[in-house]
C-alpha cells in the first residue's frame, strides 16, 4: 500500500530531512503508546522495530542508511536508544525521542476524545518485559511466519547473505536442517564466540564453509608463526660477500 511521508520542517531544518522523516514515524509511535500507557519504563515512552520493518517501511532507504541515520538522529540529541527485551541474544534497539522534539510535537497537550488536556503516568516497568504484541509497524497475519522468524545478532546484508549461504552449504552436505531454537542457538553461540564482533563472526562462517565443517567454530591461530616474514636484503647479502672474500 502506498502512504505518504511526513515530517516536521522545523526538525529538518535541525537534523537534516532523511532524519526528519525517521523522527516523525519514531515521534508518532512514542505518541501512540504514550497515550495508550504501552511501553513505559523508567520514565519514559519507548518504541521499537526490526531492521526488516524498518526495511518495508522505507523501502527507498538500505539497511545501512537506516542505522546511518538512526545513529545520527541519536549523535544529534533528538533520540535516545537502550535494549529493553527478554532474551539476552535479542539486541534490537528501542528509541524514545527527546524533550526537545517532544516540544516539536506538542507531546504535552494530548487530548482525550472529550478535547480535555490529560497527563499520561509514567510508571516504572523491569527492564526484560516481553515486547507487545502489536509493536511492530508492520504487522503480518501470517502465522507460520511468526512462528519461525529469527532474530540475527547483526543486520547487515553481508552477515545474512553468508548465513543464508551457510545453510545453504549443510543442506548441500546433507547436514540435519536448524530447528528454529536450534538455529537461534547456533546464531547466539556464534555471537558469544566472536566475542559480538561481526567481522570475526563472518570469518568463523566462512572458514566453516570453506573447511567443510558441520558447525561454527573460533578460528585457532595457535601454532601459527603471525610474523611477516622477513624480506630479502640483497645488500645485506652483497656486504656479507664482500666480507668473506677479504678475510
Amino acid at each position: 500500500m502506498n502512504r505518504d511521508l511526513c515530517f516536521s520542517s522545523e526538525a529538518a531544518q535541525t537534523y537534516g530531512v532523511d532524519e526528519a522523516v525517521m523522527l516523525h514515524h519514531l515521534a508518532f509511535w512514542v505518541f501512540r503508546n504514550k497515550l495508550n500507557n504501552v511501553n513505559l519504563i523508567d520514565g519514559h515512552t519507548w518504541t521499537w522495530n526490526s531492521a526488516r520493518a524498518y526495511s518495508e517501511i522505507f523501502p527507498f532507504w538500505s539497511k545501512d542508511q537506516i542505522r546511518r541515520i538512526l545513529m545520527s538522529l541519536e549523535k544529534k540529541g533528538a533520540v535516545i536508544s537502550a535494549i529493553h527485551n527478554r532474551a539476552g541474544w535479542d539486541r534490537t534497539k528501542w528509541y524514545t525521542v527527546s524533550e526537545v522534539v517532544q516540544k516539536f510535537y506538542q507531546f504535552e497537550k494530548v487530548q482525550n476524545a472529550s478535547g480535555e488536556t490529560t497527563k499520561c503516568k509514567v510508571k516504572k516497568r523491569k527492564m526484560d518485559i516481553a515486547k507487545p504484541r502489536h509493536q511492530y509497524q508492520i504487522d503480518t497475519k501470517d502465522r507460520n511466519q511468526i512462528k519461525t522468524h529469527i532474530l540475527y545478532p547483526y543486520d547487515s546484508d553481508e552477515f545474512t547473505n553468508l548465513w543464508n549461504m551457510w545453510k545453504e552449504d549443510r543442506k548441500n552436505r546433507k547436514i540435519k536442517k536448524y530447528t528454529q531454537v536450534g538455529e537461534q542457538t547456533a546464531l547466539k553461540k556464534l555471537q558469544d564466540e566472536s566475542n559480538d564482533d561481526e567481522s570475526t563472526a563472518i570469518k568463523m562462517i566462512q572458514n566453516s564453509i570453506a573447511n567443510g565443517y558441520q558447525g561454527i567454530f573460533p578460528i585457532n591461530n595457535k601454532g601459527k608463526n603471525n610474523t611477516a616474514p622477513q624480506k630479502f636484503d640483497k645488500d645485506k647479502l652483497l656486504n656479507h660477500l664482500e666480507q668473506t672474500r677479504n678475510t
